[in-house]
């Protein structure tokens, strides 16, 4: 129990562990453990534990609501057009959206709690719904990532967005030619400078992660939005409940 704890704790690290163990200690350190290693081992885990115990951990993560949101990001992988105009939006403008989405989400779940639940007080209602709303954000941001990995590459190139996708993050930051130039301009996020597209070589398999900032910041919290409004109006269950 104590192993899948921990492999729980470092999860949200997902998409961003590698990429920050790599600046902050080791090149060779960023090699695909949060990306690659660590979801394997705590999938292993959970079953496992699941197996010789009968107890159902995987209602830890949530199912109903993490199925909701990969609904959301699944109206948005293949849409070229949400790609490029998400590729486009300055560091402000995706933070005043994201916002406004929150405390629109935010809303909608606490009334959703507040009218399933009785004799509870509005700041435990208050709590559930941060705690909810929290999972519900690194959710998002986990299965954004791996829409990156999968589908930057061929929805960009193929829709002729960015020309070609590798040489812009072998160059990024510096200046671009014919179509890629203005989507690959830079972030600025007030304390320091950050180039939207970024990579970085995992050492022990043969493959580079892209990190598109503007699509992923901009687009988790759209699809939190989509995945509780479809699932509200398809389902007779709201998203806060267990399958």
């Amino acid at each position: 129990m104590p192993l899948i704890i921990l492999l729980l704790i470092l999860f949200p690290l997902i998409p961003f562990g590698d990429l920050l163990l790599s600046y902050v200690i080791s090149k060779k350190l960023g090699a695909g453990f949060f990306s690659i290693i660590l979801p394997i081992l705590t999938i292993a885990a959970l079953i496992f534990y699941s197996i010789g115990t009968g107890i159902n951990l995987f209602k830890l993560f949530l199912p109903r609501l993490f199925l909701g949101i990969l609904l959301g990001w699944s109206t948005f992988w293949g849409a070229a057009n949400l790609w490029k105009s998400s590729l486009t939006m300055h560091i402000i403008e995706i933070i005043v959206a994201d916002i406004i989405l929150l405390v629109i989400i935010f809303i909608y779940i606490f009334t959703d709690i507040k009218n399933k639940v009785v004799k509870v007080s509005g700041g435990t209602i208050i709590k559930r719904t941060m705690v909810l709303l929290f999972f519900a954000m690194i959710i998002s941001l986990i299965q954004g990532f791996y829409v990156i990995q999968f589908q930057a590459k061929p929805i960009l190139e193929n829709s002729d967005a960015v020309k070609n996708i590798d040489k812009v993050l072998s160059d990024s930051g510096a200046k671009r030619q014919g179509s890629s130039d203005k989507y690959t301009g830079r972030l600025n996020f007030f304390i320091f400078k950050c180039d939207n597209f970024q990579s970085m070589k995992l050492y022990w398999f043969n493959y580079r992660q892209i990190y598109i900032w503007s699509v992923l910041f901009f687009q988790f919290i759209i699809s939190i939005l989509i995945g509780v409004v479809l699932q509200s109006l398809w389902e007779d269950r709201p998203i806060t409940e267990p399958l």
